[in-house]
């Protein structure tokens, strides 16, 4: 068994939840999003993509390809191979897991992940939505000695955002939390521990 048939099966049994909405916002607002995957050798890449810095809204930052339902898309996961195939120009093969409702803290949107494998093909990155497309693989970032992450306090408690330096760009908010949760799920297949979260001294301001 590969190791892509071995998370394709964890994902499987894989329970997404629903997490609540963050402090301020409502997150009713759903956004069909792709998380897709293609397997190199013993590994397997991620496709994420950062945004143009032309953009008005989030210019620069680092996202799984997505966005808003269109009013022909008949569900959120049609949403979602819509936006990869016109995002980077390479369309979504077989749906092969669903991760967790993300909110996001800086809208009312929320993230819909669906995983996706690859069809064929080199990414063609739509140069309006997206400056750069990033292949990480899971058996890196697993390497990883530790996932960097920013303190914050909610409702009474601690928490370690992740962020995540792809390259010279950072990962961080609702799409570093989708991939911390893809490496949960890949994980044991990989045999390790995911990295321990720990505090660096980034700061929210430094990500903006």
């Amino acid at each position: 068994m590969t190791r892509l048939s071995a998370l394709e099966e964890r994902l499987i049994r894989w329970v997404a939840h629903e997490h609540p909405a963050l402090p301020g916002r409502t997150n009713h607002k759903r956004a069909g999003v792709a998380v897709p995957l293609r397997e190199v050798g013993e590994d397997v890449e991620v496709w994420l993509t950062q945004r143009p810095l032309h953009l008005r809204r989030h210019p620069g930052q680092v996202s799984f390809p997505g966005g808003a339902p269109d009013p022909d898309d008949g569900s959120l996961e049609v949403t979602a191979r819509r936006e990869l195939l016109e995002e980077v120009g390479v369309g979504a093969g077989r749906r092969i897991g669903r991760l967790s409702s993300m909110p996001l803290y800086t809208s009312d949107w929320r993230l819909e992940p669906f995983v996706f494998l690859l069809d064929p093909g080199a990414p063609s990155p739509d140069p309006n939505e997206v400056a750069q497309v990033l292949q990480p693989r899971i058996g890196q970032l697993l390497a990883l000695p530790q996932i960097e992450a920013i303190p914050f306090d909610w409702d009474g408690m601690n928490f370690l955002s992740p962020v995540f330096r792809l390259g010279e760009h950072l990962c961080y908010g609702g799409t570093a939390y989708t991939l911390l949760e893809l490496l949960e799920v890949a994980a044991p297949v990989w045999g390790v521990p995911v990295p321990e979260r720990v505090a660096s001294g980034l700061t929210w301001d430094d990500l903006r």
